[in-house]
C-alpha cells in the first residue's frame, strides 16, 4: 500500500497539503488525459479562483477500469477507497453514476475548461457544481460537512450573481425550484 501523505484526523483524513494535491492533479492529468473532469474541491477553487481545503480528489474518468487503476499506481485500502501516488484519497466516478442528480454523462459533456494553478482543467459547468452542492448540502449528515457544502454554494451563489453568469433556465432544467431553493439555502 502507498504512504500516505495525510494523518487520521477527525473524520479519518486532514486536509492534503497544496504542493500533494498540485502532484496529485498533475499526476492524474498525465496518465488520464484532458478528457478527466475535476469536480469537489478542485472545481470549486477553478470556479472561484481561491484556495479551499480538501481531503480528496473528485474526478469523472472518461472509463474506469480496476486494473488500469492499479497499473497506473494507484492504491485502495481495506474499505476500497483508491489513493493516488502521492498518497491523496481520489474518488472516482464513471459514466452511468449520478452526481448530485445529475448523469455523469452530462456532466462531462458540458465541463468547462478553467484553470486551477498553473493547469487547464475541465470542470462541471457553474449551474452543475451549484447543484450539486445544493444536493450535499440537503443531504449531508454531520453538520460541519452539510455546512461546508453550504458555504460553497453561497460562494459560488454570491459571486456568480454579481457577475450575472448563472444560467438560471439551464438550471431549472435539472430543478423545477432550483432559484427559490438556492435562496432558502443561503
Amino acid at each position: 500500500m502507498a504512504k500516505r501523505h495525510h494523518s487520521p484526523g477527525k473524520r479519518g483524513y486532514r486536509c492534503v497539503d497544496a504542493a500533494t494535491l498540485e502532484k496529485e492533479v498533475s499526476y492524474i492529468l498525465q496518465e488520464f488525459g484532458s478528457e478527466t473532469v475535476f469536480i469537489g474541491s478542485i472545481a470549486m477553487m477553478a470556479h472561484t479562483e481561491r484556495g479551499r481545503r480538501t481531503k480528496d480528489i473528485d474526478v469523472i474518468l472518461p472509463h474506469e477500469c480496476t486494473a488500469m487503476l492499479i497499473e497506473r499506481g494507484f492504491t485502495t485500502d481495506k474499505k476500497g477507497a483508491w489513493y493516488g501516488p502521492h498518497g491523496v484519497k481520489v474518488d472516482f466516478y464513471t459514466r452511468g453514476e449520478k452526481i448530485g442528480g445529475i448523469p455523469v454523462e452530462d456532466i462531462e459533456r458540458d465541463a468547462q475548461t478553467k484553470k486551477w494553478n498553473d493547469y487547464e482543467i475541465r470542470v462541471p459547468k457553474l449551474e452543475h457544481m451549484m447543484l450539486m452542492k445544493m444536493v450535499a448540502t440537503e443531504r449531508s449528515k454531520p453538520a460541519d460537512v452539510r455546512e461546508a457544502h453550504k458555504s460553497d454554494l453561497r460562494t459560488l451563489a454570491i459571486e456568480h450573481t454579481k457577475r450575472n453568469d448563472i444560467d438560471w433556465k439551464y438550471a431549472e432544467h435539472y430543478r423545477s425550484n432550483f432559484k427559490r431553493r438556492l435562496e432558502e439555502l443561503i
